[in-house]
């Protein structure tokens, strides 16, 4: 309810008065990420809850980044098509997202440089360090150097993470947002290629993936830059004994051609798998009902799970794959600094003594974070063009072409006038769901179709709301209209959410609807009245309760032409009649309403009488002369798996070797030179502080961000179950209004923590440069050999 208040509070601009302090923030609070500190504080204080995170701003907004992408999506496709070649949707995210692109670039750039240039600096410490007699100016410019590289090393990797994340955030939105308005205008043959399960997957799985890919898009240029100034750093230092090191660098980027091809081939099988289990699993839920009343609980469990394993095949295969990739370049670095030192050796290219020797073991270790990385990189690259893949497929799917006529009809009193129409839900195919349907329908008549299964009484109503592809003959509809569904869709939320379908409130108007379709005594007896919260698909109603809401929506939209698609199958036959009664023929006495049902007793009610067989037409007339013909009426009788299998395993490998590094690295420091501790040991008390400040607001904002997910894919997963509907009563525009909502509601929280990340990483790096310039001022001033040996390691 908290996630809904806000969402509903929101204007069409997210701007607010309370927007976050980052858009107020001078230049140093930005780049210290300062700017978080109110919102920490506040955190330590108490516990956050969704009210107090600050708002993002309009720049930031869903709507303004799916309107730019929209706007270039629409200039690709039409330049593609003029041009006869190929869509590329990343070319599209990188033409509309560009300058975002080029500033986190720039900062990738800027710490690649600083990175490449400590061995240089740790050349010119180890030299100094040396000499017999020292020039304190030259000691303390190499101490100001190490400064400005650290320096730009921190505050260029923060922001290159931060603003990739940031853009990455919009990416996502945008692609969330134009997906989900995509599914309402999708075509049927498109909803037959892209199940529930599938579309759902584009957003929770394939656009949140791609809004991770900016970081790496970044990591995968400035690897090979960072290991290319590595290489020429090693020439320099070795001369001819580092070119024989290049012979294994050459064959493990050899190698990476076939792997990659095994790695893109076990990704889109494991995403096609996946879909499957999706799609298996979406119906499964949608049915659970009926399961239970057959006890076929155990057969569907076992099919789900036949398919997970299937799933999980290929997630294997792709793992092991990974980790194999994994060791190998691990292995790497140790075979190149064998190889090269061996060939120095022999060749006798450079002296191989400390200062040689500290430079080339940096230099290696400058290397060692591209090569250790280039498999990883290999297998994200892998895993974003499988879902650029998946969402350009969706994307340039058919949508619906036409619309019901909304001007003044030629003929004031006909408001449905269809002639020598065919209708198919494959457009392209010879077989026909309605054949030479001539149908003329007045303002203000009743009109019931009825007919055996299968025989073609949806699917006339169908046709007349444009969800079956015409092939031929003309549907003209004038008017609005209001759709109810056998199926009783029903979206979260509350009971009066549910009959208002984003209209604005009219008590009158909402007052005759709940009456007339006897909802006044339910909402009466609810402790919460209208405002009852409804469960996803309206499982805590009984199915009248939900053909009675639809019914009430249905009135309360006051349209001019009403479809009724069997409203009274879930009602008891006694309460059924009292409905027809009381909502068809009173509230609707002046609308003209076209009926589908298979009870005859509503049939006498009705002005005309349409009898349906084999997807036509096949009598029509009043129930008393369809009865004297003979007809028959005995007829009328009858979405977080990813994160587990990829998201996981990485942090879980990266936590332990990165804890296991640490703690080797302060042994080994520790035993060497154990002068270190003097400055370690406050900085680690420091760190822990500062970390446990951070840790009291980033796990209430990790956890607000878990609640804020959920409802955008919930959403777009009701919305796709009543895209018919939806679209039926011209709701389109308030549903993408309240997706938009979610989405920002999602990305608000997701801003704070990726900075609060940040905010933490920059302070512990700055304790951690604090130890090595105090120690590199040690160096500088102390006498010469004194702490030779804590230099490289440190560096």
């Amino acid at each position: 309810q908290i996630v809904r208040a806000r969402v509903c509070s929101w204007g069409s601009s997210c701007a607010s008065m309370h927007d976050s302090e980052l858009y107020r923030a001078g230049l140093l609070s930005q780049l210290a990420f300062s700017w978080l500190n109110p919102l920490l504080r506040l955190g330590r204080s108490k516990a956050l809850e969704l009210a107090d995170v600050p708002l993002i701003a309009s720049e930031d907004c869903a709507r303004r980044a799916s309107r730019r992408f929209s706007e270039a999506w629409s200039r690709h496709r039409q330049e593609e098509a003029e041009s006869r070649r190929p869509n590329s949707l990343a070319l599209v995210l990188c033409r509309c997202f560009l300058r975002e692109i080029m500033i986190a670039g720039l900062y990738a750039f800027m710490r690649t440089l600083a990175i490449a240039a400590s061995p240089l600096l740790l050349f010119a410490f180890v030299r100094y360090s040396y000499q017999e007699e020292r020039d304190h100016r030259v000691g303390l410019s190499l101490v100001g150097c190490l400064l400005a590289i650290k320096l730009v090393e921190s505050l260029s990797q923060r922001h290159w993470f931060f603003d990739s994340r940031r853009t990455g955030m919009r990416i996502r939105s945008a692609l969330v947002a134009v997906i989900f308005q995509k599914q309402l205008k999708l075509s049927s043959q498109g909803r037959r290629n892209h199940s529930t399960g599938e579309i759902v997957n584009y957003i929770a799985v394939d656009a949140y993936r791609l809004g991770d890919a900016l970081g790496w898009f970044h990591e995968a240029w400035s690897s090979p830059l960072q290991l290319a100034l590595a290489v020429a750093t090693l020439f320099w230092a070795l001369r001819l004994g580092a070119l024989p090191g290049l012979v294994p660098l050459i064959i493990f980027g050899f190698l990476n051609v076939p792997f990659a091809r095994l790695l893109q081939g076990y990704q889109a099988k494991f995403m096609v798998a996946q879909d499957d289990r999706l799609r298996s699993t979406s119906e499964v839920l949608n049915s659970m009902k009926i399961i239970k009343l057959q006890s076929l609980e155990d057969k569907f469990r076992t099919m789900v799970e036949s398919l997970r394993d299937a799933e999980f095949t290929w997630l294997r295969e792709t793992q092991i794959k990974k980790a194999y990739g994994a060791v190998m370049y691990w292995m790497s670095p140790t075979v190149v600094s064998a190889v090269m030192y061996t060939a120095t050796a022999i060749l006798g290219s450079a002296p191989l003594n400390a200062t040689t020797l500290f430079t080339v073991l940096a230099t290696l270790r400058v290397m060692a974070e591209p090569v250790k990385f280039l498999p990883e990189i290999l297998t994200m690259m892998i895993q974003y063009k499988v879902s650029l893949d998946r969402i350009e497929k969706f994307l340039i799917e058919d949508e619906i072409k036409e619309g019901a006529e909304k001007g003044p009809p030629h003929n004031s009193h006909v408001k449905v006038h269809v002639q020598d129409a065919n209708f198919s839900w494959n457009a392209s195919a010879a077989d026909l769901t309605l054949r030479n349907i001539d149908l003329s329908i007045n303002q203000g008549e009743k009109v019931a179709v009825c007919g055996a299964v299968g025989s073609g009484k949806s699917s006339l109503l169908y046709a007349l709301l444009r969800e079956i592809p015409r092939t031929s003959g003309s549907v003209e509809v004038f008017g609005s209209l209001a759709y109810v569904s056998q199926n009783s869709w029903i979206q979260s939320g509350t009971v009066r959410d549910n009959i208002l379908f984003g209209k604005p409130y009219d008590k009158a108007l909402y007052e005759k609807a709940i009456r007339f379709c006897a909802l006044d005594k339910d909402i009466e007896s609810s402790n919460h009245g209208d405002l009852t919260e409804i469960g996803q698909r309206g499982l805590n109603l009984s199915g009248g309760q939900k053909q009675r809401i639809q019914l009430a929506r249905a009135v309360y939209n006051d349209a001019d032409i009403y479809l009724l698609d069997d409203p009274f199958s879930a009602v008891d036959a006694h309460t059924a009649a009292i409905l027809f009664y009381d909502c068809v023929m009173a509230a609707l006495s002046c609308k003209t309403v076209v009926l589908v049902t298979h009870q005859v007793e509503f049939l006498t009610e009705t002005n005309r009488i349409l009898v349906m067989e084999g997807g036509q037409v096949k009598q029509q007339g009043k129930y008393a002369d369809l009865l004297e013909s003979g007809t028959a009426f005995e007829k009328l009788a009858s979405s977080d798996l990813s994160v587990l299998d990829f998201d996981i395993p990485y942090s879980m490998a990266f936590v332990v070797t990165g804890s296991v590094e640490v703690v080797t690295t302060v042994i080994v420091m520790g035993t060497v030179t154990w002068q270190v501790l003097v400055v370690a040991i406050p900085v680690t008390l420091t760190m822990v502080y500062v970390q446990r400040y951070y840790m009291e607001s980033a796990r209430e904002l990790v956890r607000i961000n878990g609640t804020t997910k959920a409802p955008v894919m919930n959403y777009a997963s009701e919305s796709i179950l009543g895209v018919v509907t939806i679209r039926a009563f011209s709701a389109t525009d308030s549903f993408i209004y309240n997706n938009l909502q979610l989405i920002d509601n999602d990305a608000t929280m997701f801003f704070h923590t990726i900075a609060a990340q940040e905010w933490v990483l920059i302070r512990v790096e700055a304790l951690q440069s604090l130890t090595i310039l105090t120690f590199s001022l040690f160096l500088v001033l102390v006498p010469p050999g004194a702490l030779r040996v804590f230099v490289s390691p440190m560096l």
